[in-house]
């Protein structure tokens, strides 16, 4: 199959588009560091010793690094604030079994997000996930958001949802590789451009894939989005909401539906990609639907 026709079976699925300029891209300013000084490099501890906790049931990172006064949870299983993060803590740990193992830091700006699998039994078992924390300046965690979904087998290509390389290089190349992404995400999947030559984006003899439903390759990319069409199936963005970067990887944290064409879910898109090269080589992803209102937890939403 060659690329541009996969492609254009692509802008057919999607259905969700938002008009969105090259201009207004690059308004969104989605890959600028935010206004804050740079995060030392034990955010990323900080970050991981408070998810360590839901190992141990160790509630002492938690209180110590994360802000009493302004804590904000978007996962919506959880209560919101501090209190309820020191209730969840405990909880998660409760029969000893409970295990959380991290495979992958990025630190850009006032955000570290984790690539994290964990085993907790009384959560439903194992999951794989991205968190994604925002710091202030005075280096408390004040905002916690996340997409998590079941450990499934490895994929047509034998790849599992968290092996692969977790090498950071190229800290140079961060903004680039950072918009290099997010232009890929806007063209192919949140305003669909038939036009679009998918190999200025993705490396057409080296890519492997990470999704459970998928081989490698751009080939088996495009027969993921044909199995899709034919059982009238559909995945769509709508929006992107939040990216943390670092070097050669670019989490994209995003907003859309996926599932029955005619019925689709409201669904969270956790995207990670490595670059070599100005081209994507390698990608993971979470996908998780997004809970009708009525079962929050807490009222702050997913994004």
């Amino acid at each position: 199959m060659r690329y541009i026709r996969w492609f254009v079976l692509l802008a057919l699925l999607l259905s969700l588009t938002v008009a969105v300029s090259a201009q207004e891209m690059n308004d969104m300013a989605l890959c600028d560091t935010v206004d804050t000084p740079e995060l030392a490099p034990s955010a990323g501890v900080r970050a991981m010793m408070v998810l360590g906790g839901l190992q141990s049931g160790d509630i002492s990172a938690a209180e110590t690094f994360v802000s009493a006064d302004t804590y904000i949870q978007h996962n919506l299983s959880a209560p919101d604030g501090l209190d309820g993060l020191l209730g969840v803590i405990p909880l998660a740990a409760e029969g000893g079994a409970s295990s959380v193992n991290f495979h992958r830091v990025l630190v850009q700006g006032n955000l570290v997000a984790l690539h994290t699998s964990y085993n907790l039994p009384i959560f439903g078992g194992e999951l794989v996930g991205f968190d994604i924390f925002r710091f202030d300046e005075d280096g408390q965690i004040v905002e916690h958001w996340d997409n998590l979904m079941p450990v499934a087998e490895p994929n047509p290509g034998g790849h599992t949802q968290t092996d692969g390389s977790v090498t950071i290089t190229g800290l140079d190349r961060t903004q680039a590789n950072c918009e290099k992404v997010v232009e890929f995400v806007t063209r192919a999947l949140v305003t669909p451009d038939p036009e679009l030559d998918i190999t200025q984006y993705i490396n057409p003899a080296s890519y492997t894939q990470h999704n459970p439903a998928v081989a490698d390759g751009l080939e088996g990319f495009g027969a993921f989005l044909q199995s899709l069409a034919e059982n009238n199936q559909v995945i769509a963005y709508s929006q992107i909401h939040l990216v943390v970067a670092q070097g050669n990887f670019v989490l994209i944290a995003s907003e859309g539906v996926f599932g029955d064409a005619d019925n689709p879910t409201p669904t969270a898109f956790y995207d990670l990609f490595r670059l070599e090269d100005g081209l994507i080589v390698e990608h993971w992803d979470v996908i998780s639907p997004i809970p009708p209102q009525e079962e929050w937890v807490n009222q702050n939403g997913k994004f």
